[in-house]
């Protein structure tokens, strides 16, 4: 029998009855007040407000150690090159041929000015090094629309090209060598330009952007523009140099000297022009 609730009726009648308590089933069903709806609602976004930053740096994080492998992985390619062809650097553009010529294979075909070659070298090194791959995954920043990590145009010229006073034209565009480079630790060789402005451009970047490095002597790091000595200030050459590419100096890719010269500023020297630039905003 179903239990039954206390009542006074059945026990003066001497029924033997099992207790059950009365159940207000209107409690139940009214469902949530608007606000109990509320402080659930904030809880939830005080919950995802502390969450999603962690998630933005983790993330943040794993795209950063994989931009350094990229990087890695490409320096131990171009230090390849060097054994394969005598100590050569990469070098597949020719002042010469009307500073245009065409690179890549027969699966992508691209003409070329010839600095160029600092965005365009692994569409010309794909059949030997990234088997037919063209853009291999390895030869541009993750998470970057596919920009390709930039070989140093330094490379691509003498070091008397790179440097004011000795600057002349394009019989100075001439492949270099690995002996050539007088710094190891301190002259970069693949860089990416963290908030860059659009590629191919001449434009100046703004002064947040930050250059992920790797350096002859394999090394990687991320470095403020402060960190880095000042570039050749007119870049490749005249806008109107057949050739050039970008006329307006970075760091990094546009070194004083060029293989001769350093990238990295000594720390304190950084350290005082940080502190200058500081005083002057």
């Amino acid at each position: 029998m179903a239990p039954m609730p206390c009542n006074i009726g059945s026990r003066a009648a001497g029924l033997s009855v099992v207790c059950s308590p009365s159940i207000n089933r209107s409690r139940f069903a009214r469902g949530f007040s608007m606000i109990e709806l509320l402080v659930a609602m904030g809880i939830i976004g005080i919950l995802v407000a502390i969450i999603l930053p962690t998630l933005g740096n983790v993330r943040k994080e794993a795209i950063e150690q994989k931009g350094l492998v990229h990087l890695k992985t490409t320096h131990e390619m171009f230090t390849m090159y060097t054994i394969d062809f005598k100590e050569y650097w990469p070098y597949f553009t020719d002042p010469r041929d009307g500073a245009r010529v065409e690179v890549g294979n027969a699966r992508a075909t691209r003409l070329s000015q010839y600095f160029d070659a600092s965005v365009t070298w692994p569409l010309a090194l794909a059949d030997m090094y990234y088997s037919g791959e063209t853009y291999h995954e390895t030869t541009y920043w993750p998470d970057s629309r596919r920009l390709s990590l930039v070989y140093s145009p330094s490379f691509l010229a003498s070091p008397e090209y790179w440097r004011e006073d000795m600057r002349e034209g394009r019989h100075q565009w001439v492949p270099t060598r690995f002996g050539q480079v007088r710094y190891p630790d301190d002259k970069g060789l693949i860089t990416f330009l963290d908030r860059q402005t659009a590629p191919g451009t001449a434009d100046v970047p703004s002064k947040e952007v930050e250059f992920v490095t790797a350096f002859v002597d394999g090394h990687v790091g991320r470095f403020e523009e402060l960190e880095l000595h000042e570039p050749h200030p007119e870049g490749e050459g005249p806008r109107e140099m057949d050739g050039v590419r970008i006329s307006t100096g970075f760091p990094v890719l546009h070194t004083v000297g060029g293989l001769l010269g350093r990238d990295l500023r000594h720390e304190a020297l950084a350290s005082a022009v940080r502190g200058a630039a500081s005083e002057n905003q």
